[in-house]
């Protein structure tokens, strides 16, 4: 026998844990990829969307200021903005206790 039982499981035990990562990292690089693509999908929808020829003739001194008709695109874009943070943020920290309780599940058994 090449290995004992108790080296055996100890090996089986480090490959499941390196399985597992590999999934979890694939799974974090699948949703950043999907939320690049979402944001520059709304991007594109809102450069569509907002009319940027009648925006130069209101050109001022007052940039902070902004006409009804123009506020939609940059309110559009502020609320997409916020939730896809929201999104990423709930995300991150769900991804963060997964591995904090892999861990701990993981320092159990060893024990």
């Amino acid at each position: 026998m090449r290995y004992s039982i108790e080296e055996s499981l100890l090996r089986i035990n480090a490959r499941s844990r390196e399985m597992k990562r590999e999934k979890e990292r694939k799974t974090v690089y699948t949703l950043t990829a999907m939320t690049v693509l979402t944001i520059l999908a709304f991007v594109v929808a809102v450069y569509g969307y907002v009319d940027f020829a009648s925006m130069k003739d209101t050109y001022s001194t007052y940039g902070s200021f902004m006409l009804p008709d123009e506020a939609g695109g940059y309110v559009v874009v502020g609320v997409l903005c916020f939730v896809a943070a929201v999104v990423i943020t709930l995300v991150c920290i769900k991804l963060k206790d997964r591995g904090e309780r892999i861990e701990k599940k993981e320092s159990e058994s060893e024990k």
